[in-house]
């Protein structure tokens, strides 16, 4: 078996931070040369190139500090599962809540870098921490409701699994969603 580097959170934040800015030159331009910390690229060509311009959009899953510059600066999408410490899934007032606070933390990250804070969409992924709310279409409405009052633009959930962390009856997923 090969052994594999175990980075600490910095330098994993350093890197995605990296990887990112590298991903974004390579998409924009013809070729790029870049020399950093952790990668680098010599007339590095990407071809045919992007169709779309300047590039595609890149969703950001962020909720550090860093995370939260790279999605500043790069983003099209910024991605929260919530805070994925609490042992206990949250309800949709709680996470909306902390959702809440991390578009905070967002906001000054996008004024630190001269961005409008209203030209990044906000993602949540729904069932890993916080609660999907796919019991009834009235709970759903709930749930979609909280995260839309804290600013919140798209909802995701997982298809309903036998079992947990997206434990759920198909045929509710299904009159939830098509409601």
């Amino acid at each position: 078996m090969l052994g594999h580097a175990v980075w600490s959170i910095q330098e994993r934040s350093e890197r995605f931070a990296e990887f990112v800015e590298l991903t974004d030159r390579l998409l924009r331009v013809g070729a790029t040369n870049y020399d950093g910390r952790y990668y680098s690229a010599v007339e590095a060509r990407t071809w045919p190139g992007c169709v779309q311009q300047p590039r595609v959009p890149f969703a950001i899953a962020a909720i550090g500090p860093k995370g939260m510059q790279v999605a500043a600066r790069h983003g099209a999408v910024w991605v929260t599962t919530g805070d994925r410490s609490p042992d206990a899934m949250l309800s949709a007032a709680e996470g909306a809540a902390v959702v809440a606070e991390q578009m905070g933390r967002l906001d000054a990250a996008c004024a630190a870098v001269g961005r409008d804070p209203s030209t990044l969409q906000r993602l949540v992924l729904l069932g890993v921490g916080l609660a999907a709310g796919l019991s009834s279409v009235g709970e759903f409405q709930d749930t979609v409701g909280h995260y839309a009052e804290a600013g919140v633009t798209d909802l995701v959930v997982h298809w309903p699994r036998p079992s947990e962390p997206f434990a759920g009856d198909v045929a509710t997923f299904e009159s939830v969603i098509s409601a």
